[in-house]
């Protein structure tokens, strides 16, 4: 699993090779992400087999980190200091009736606080990280979303109540600061499918957002938004939630609109089918003000006023806005589509990646929008494209491995350059891992310690650098782009 920064400059000749940041051979350790960046690129952390990798500039740091096995993600605060994550960890002191043993625990870590690395696992206690929710003997909790203000964060849990042996979804709001009170703002039967406050108003490292805001959910019984400490619940439409894989917010608070992806069909209480891709307009629906009403119950349940299918396909992975919402933006394997939310179906555009020479069609793993809204990032293959949206021209940058044994993904804008990840199966390429100095890592698997850069461009294949193998691919749908598995992120 390796991290690469990508120049974007268009002549071959004088473009930069990739620069090398990270290369981590991972053995039944897949993560959603090979790296989080910081929301304004001044930071990524790098998800190693053990611990983690901090980037600051040329600075490298490593720590080792009691990470909640199978769910090794990290969420950046919207002042791009603090970090959350999952531990696993037993609590100091526990309270007559809590659970003593290690257990699930959401934790958060002030960056600006950190000793420098690398800093071992025995060495833990140095890192200065706060526990701020706890699982139970009856919660599950699987999801976790900043406040873009960035007073609080929320989690998503399944809680089995013994009173009535039911299950319920559960969505707990914490404070931070203080006591870290946490909140129930929603319970209701069975799971919630999805929430999500619009945390793209600050994930292009705008900070955190003064603006107000609510969360959508979904669940069974439809479609809602609720305001961040459980304030007016209102219905949007009577669309089971249970095929709903994504939900992305319009970054402009004025536009008060998202995106949904139905990865499956559900039907609505009328018997019509839902699946793909749709933009719900949500002062549209409810009328003036956005004073959300729920939908009606006749012929036009989910699909009235403000609601408008978009894609009738499910082979998306990728949904977003671009970074000021000029563009809703949908990618599955075979092609990117972006059309203007206002724009009548016409004028929607589709970008395809052209067969290569020997016959290989590249798969789109991920896309990324520049800030000025005019380049799309595309990772297909093995390689990165950058699509010129005025000109429609489309040309590759950046090529890592072979097609036979590597997928890019990730891809995200810093600047002028583009950070992406790639992923080698050392099985097809015979590599074998040439062992560093060890900082984290088992044995013969060992991190990368130079970080190196490699030496070609695109067109060209660079040499294995230390520890850059891996010993199988993850789930082909696993790294791409926007979704990480939404509304339960890891």
């Amino acid at each position: 699993m390796t991290v690469a920064v990508c120049n974007t400059g268009k002549d071959d000749k004088t473009r930069p090779p990739p620069d090398v940041k990270s290369s981590v051979f991972m053995q039944d350790s897949w993560t959603i992400h090979a790296y989080v960046m910081a929301h304004d690129g001044s930071a990524s952390v790098v998800l190693l087999e053990d611990g983690i990798r901090i980037i600051r500039g040329n600075r490298k740091d490593d720590y080792a980190l009691p990470l909640n096995i199978g769910q090794r993600d990290y969420m950046w605060h919207p002042d791009c200091k603090r970090l959350a994550f999952w531990v696993r960890a037993k609590p100091k002191n526990p309270k007559p009736g809590e659970i003593a043993a290690e257990r699930k625990a959401l934790a958060i870590l002030d960056t600006t606080r950190l000793p420098p690395g690398p800093i071992r696992a025995e060495e833990v206690d140095k890192i200065p990280y706060e526990i701020v929710y706890w699982s139970s003997n009856t919660s599950s909790p699987f999801g976790i979303e900043w406040s873009p203000k960035g007073e609080a964060i929320f989690v998503l849990s399944t809680d089995q109540d013994p009173e009535d042996n039911q299950t319920y979804g559960v969505l707990t709001r914490i404070e931070l600061g203080g006591n870290n009170k946490n909140t129930e703002i929603v319970r209701v039967p069975g799971e919630i499918d999805f929430f999500m406050p619009p945390v793209s108003r600050f994930e292009r490292g705008e900070g955190p957002s003064t603006a107000e805001y609510q969360i959508i959910y979904g669940h069974l019984g439809g479609l809602f938004v609720i305001g961040p400490k459980g304030e007016n619940l209102l219905q949007l439409a009577a669309i089971p939630a249970n095929g709903l894989y994504n939900v992305e917010w319009n970054p402009s608070p004025r536009a008060n609109q998202v995106a949904l992806y139905f990865r499956k069909a559900v039907q609505a209480p009328n018997g019509k089918s839902f699946k793909g891709v749709y933009l719900i307009d949500i002062n549209r629906v409810g009328g003036a003000k956005g004073a959300a009403t729920p939908a009606p119950e006749g012929e036009e349940v989910g699909l009235g006023p403000g609601i408008e299918e978009l894609y009738d396909q499910t082979d998306i992975h990728t949904l977003w806005f671009s970074p000021k919402g000029k563009y809703v933006t949908w990618s599955g394997p075979r092609a990117v589509y972006f059309r203007g939310p206002a724009e009548t179906p016409d004028k929607m555009v589709r970008v395809t990646i052209p067969t290569l020479p020997d016959g290989e069609d590249p798969l789109i793993k991920g896309v990324s929008w520049h800030s000025n809204e005019q380049k799309l990032a595309i990772a297909a293959g093995n390689r990165l494209y950058i699509y010129d949206v005025p000109s429609k021209d489309l040309y590759p940058v950046a090529e890592l491995g072979t097609m036979n044994d590597t997928f890019t993904a990730e891809p995200r804008w810093v600047g002028e350059q583009v950070w992406v990840s790639s992923y080698e199966d050392a099985i097809k390429s015979n590599r074998v891992t040439k062992p560093g100095e060890i900082k984290i890592g088992r044995p013969g698997h060992e991190v990368d310690p130079t970080g190196g850069r490699g030496n070609s461009k695109a067109g060209g294949t660079p040499p294995p650098a230390p520890g850059a193998t891996t010993e199988k691919k993850p789930p082909s749908n696993a790294p791409s782009g926007g979704i990480t598995n939404p509304g339960k992120k890891n």
